[in-house]
This record gives C-alpha cells, sequence and structure tokens, in this order.
C-alpha cells in the first residue's frame, strides 16, 4: 500500500500540490485536525479568498478634505453594500441550515506619506466567502464584487472615480463523503477494534481533506486533541492526542 503523508496546511503548499496523486496513488486519504478522535468529520466547506485593492486621491485632512477622495469611505460604503444586497440574514452564521454560510473581511490603509492628517488615499481589503453550497460561495463573492465596484463610480462618491482592483479565486471546494463509502466505512470498522464508538459531522473550516478530495482522493478527518483554534488560547488535549496517534497508527498498519 502507497503513503503519502502531507504538512504545512496553513503556512505551505502542502496537499495543495498537484503532484500527491501521481507520486503515490492513494485510494483513501485521513486528515488529522480537532478534537476528539472519535469525532469524524465527512464534509467541510468551500471557500473563495479574494482581495480588493482601492486607490483614493489624497488631500489635508483639515485643510481641503474635500479633495481628496477616501479609499476608507469606498470601502465601508461598499461593505455596507454588499451586505444590504446579500442580506445580512443569508450571510449570517448557520442561516442556512443545509448550507452554513460566513463571510469575512480584514482591511490595511495607508495615508500619503503615512501621517494621519492626510486623506487616506489606499486601502486593501482581504476577505473569504465560505459555505457546504458552492454555488452559495459565488453567490457571496459576487454580492462584494458588485458592491465594491458600485462604490468606486462616479455616481456613488459624487468626484472622480476610485480605482479597484478585485480578485479572486477558489480556494476550497466544499465535501461531503457518504456514510457507506469506503473512507468512512474503514475508519469506523478500525474506529470499532479499539472499542469506539464514533460520531459522524460536518465542518464549517476548510480542510486538507477538501484539497484532498480535488485530487480525487476520498479523505476524511479525525481529531488529536486540537481546541480554541486560532486563538491565542489554543492547547492539545493530551489524552485526545494519544488517541489521535493511536487511531493513525491503526488506519496505517490494518
Amino acid at each position: 500500500m502507497n503513503r503519502s503523508v502531507t504538512v504545512r496546511e496553513e503556512s505551505g503548499p502542502g496537499v495543495r500540490g498537484p503532484s500527491i496523486r501521481k507520486n503515490s496513488a492513494p485510494v483513501m486519504g485521513f486528515n488529522i485536525d480537532g478534537g476528539s478522535a472519535q469525532s469524524i468529520t465527512i464534509g467541510a466547506v468551500g471557500a473563495d479568498r479574494w482581495e480588493v485593492e482601492i486607490v483614493g486621491k489624497a488631500a489635508h485632512a483639515g485643510v481641503h478634505p474635500e479633495r481628496g477622495i477616501s479609499a476608507t469611505i469606498v470601502a465601508a460604503r461598499a461593505w455596507l453594500q454588499s451586505m444590504r444586497k446579500a442580506g445580512s440574514a443569508r450571510l449570517r452564521r448557520g442561516a442556512r441550515r443545509a448550507h452554513p454560510t460566513s463571510a469575512s473581511r480584514r482591511r490595511y490603509g495607508r495615508s500619503a506619506g503615512q501621517a494621519t492628517n492626510v486623506v487616506t488615499d489606499y486601502v486593501k481589503v482581504q476577505g473569504e466567502s465560505r459555505s457546504h453550497d458552492a454555488k452559495f460561495i459565488t453567490a457571496i463573492t459576487s454580492a462584494y464584487r458588485q458592491a465594491f465596484t458600485h462604490a468606486a463610480t462616479p455616481s456613488s462618491m459624487t468626484r472622480e472615480e476610485g480605482q479597484r482592483e478585485v480578485q479572486d479565486a477558489p480556494q476550497l471546494l466544499p465535501i461531503r463523503a457518504q456514510e457507506n463509502s469506503s473512507v468512512v466505512q474503514t475508519a469506523q470498522s478500525v474506529a470499532a477494534t479499539l472499542g469506539w464508538q464514533t460520531t459522524l459531522k460536518l465542518s464549517n473550516g476548510g480542510l486538507d481533506a477538501n484539497w484532498l478530495a480535488r485530487h480525487g482522493i476520498p479523505a476524511l478527518t479525525f481529531g488529536a486533541g486540537q481546541h480554541d483554534v486560532h486563538t491565542i488560547a489554543e492547547y492539545a488535549d493530551l489524552r485526545e492526542f494519544i488517541d489521535g496517534c493511536t487511531f493513525a497508527l491503526a488506519l496505517a498498519t490494518t
């Protein structure tokens, strides 16, 4: 049996590389991510990651603010417009019970010469649209695209147009393994030999399993003690960590 191990989910190419299938030809994949090893994730959201660069016009904020075009105002208008167009209820986490959805964004701004008394002439916004429904991911990203385009037009600013660049690329495709699939049945069978009663769940976070599936490798995810992820309080439960190691070893040697 050929086996591959992938690393650096967050900080490197990891499983994104297209050579994994060619080099080892695995028939199924097991991803380690999360808390309890007895909680098996069979599906996860997909996501678009996108960014927008808005170039306004610098001016003295106290003497002649009317001569400037605030990139911050353009970004704020776009954000409000996107929420209004898409509907805040539709973007609220869990609003679509069958397809939980979320969107997030962060902003980087500067003013000419980095001074505080200058109308902000540049803002870069990075965001993410995610859902278990691939079509709805596209709809969320489209709402942002239209909102930023409208916010930077002369009609909405009453002055010369602010420049903008909207770029997006699919990062993750949503996945969901069938409960009767080989990979799920294999995991549950091995867990049973350990005396475990497993539960199956869906994740609202993206996983390496998404990329494995994209490469044509059926995959699921089990935990190894990870909690409070992406916070300064993140920690590993050592008992669950050992369970994860035990499960991984049992899967690899079955």
